[in-house]
């Protein structure tokens, strides 16, 4: 009977980003203060891992290929693939792609997929760039190409949601994040399709996160974690139940961890939900899965490809 329920239930694509504390501090310009960066896999890795396990979701992690330096991280993303999870390139030094040369993109896809598909054993599947640069420009599609990519996630077309968020925080970075920097192809990149489509003239396919219907703001864990309760989520949930074909529900490893759980700097207060203590985090997104788990199934972006894309589901 269950096999037969999550056959007729629709699909539903769940993506982690997994941005350590100091990508984050050079974002809210945090500076002189200890940062553990390895506290994403250590201690959001394992509470993750649980999370998905209780709701039978299988997710795609966007991982920095520098992060897995240690020998723990690297069992970490390991444990991640272990247990059905997809692993993605999510570059090697979480650099903004804009104003990066040609030669600049190409070693920062190709060295992270060297150490990611050495970690796994088998080839990487999917990208995503940091900062979401909206559009891939021709040359890094060329280039994930010839890597034997299925898939690129860089698209989130939120009207001027995200063109707003950027502005904020390029000036939050006191101006020292160059890829932040909101341009005229942002905007225009803000209108671009809300769904999964094949990139045209490429054998890749353009995994663009959710925006909700109507509202056009990104189906996004940090909006939900930013208020005291689940308002952002029960508003847009049912809009995204009736009209997306197949949702894809983004967060950050950041929107597990604790300010005093995880002994992090008060400076990092500054980030949406961090304020609020990690045992209520963590009741939101049981919440929000709970509700989901009723409707979807919970798959990979690369199984999604694999079989042809939304047409082939």
């Amino acid at each position: 009977m269950a096999e037969r329920e999550a056959k007729t239930k629709k699909k539903c694509l769940v993506n982690v980003d997994m941005d350590n504390l100091s990508d984050y501090a050079r974002v809210y310009a945090i500076k002189n203060v200890p940062i553990d960066n390895d506290v994403l896999y250590s201690n959001v890795v394992p509470r993750l891992l649980d999370l998905f396990s209780r709701y039978d979701i299988k997710a795609t992690f966007f991982i920095v290929g520098r992060d897995c330096g240690s020998e723990r991280n690297r069992r970490a993303v390991r444990k991640i693939s272990e247990e059905g999870h997809e692993v993605a390139n999510h570059t090697l030094t979480h650099t903004a792609f804009n104003g990066l040369s040609g030669k600049e993109k190409r070693f920062e896809i190709e060295e992270a997929d060297k150490i990611l598909s050495d970690i796994l054993g088998k080839p990487v599947a999917g990208f995503r760039p940091p900062h979401l640069d909206f559009k891939l420009d021709k040359e890094s599609i060329d280039i994930l190409e010839e890597n034997g990519y299925l898939y690129d996630s860089s698209l989130c077309p939120a009207f001027l949601y995200l063109f707003a968020e950027r502005t904020v925080l390029y000036l939050r970075s006191k101006r020292t994040i160059k890829g932040l920097r909101p341009t005229i192809s942002d905007i225009q990149a803000c209108f671009a399709k809300d769904r999964i489509y094949k990139i045209e003239g490429s054998t890749l396919f353009e995994i663009p996160t959710t925006v909700l219907p109507l509202f056009r703001t990104p189906f996004l864990a940090t909006l939900t974690m930013a208020s005291g309760n689940n308002l952002y989520f029960d508003l847009g949930y049912p809009l995204v139940k009736r009209f997306v074909e197949i949702p894809v529900f983004r967060l950050h490893g950041m929107d597990l961890l604790g300010l005093e759980e995880d002994a992090l700097d008060g400076s990092f207060h500054v980030h949406p939900g961090m304020k609020q203590p990690l045992s209520r985090k963590t009741d939101k997104f049981r919440h929000i899965f709970g509700s989901m788990s009723k409707d979807y199934e919970f798959v990979t972006a690369e199984s999604v490809i694999a079989k042809g894309g939304p047409a082939g589901n």
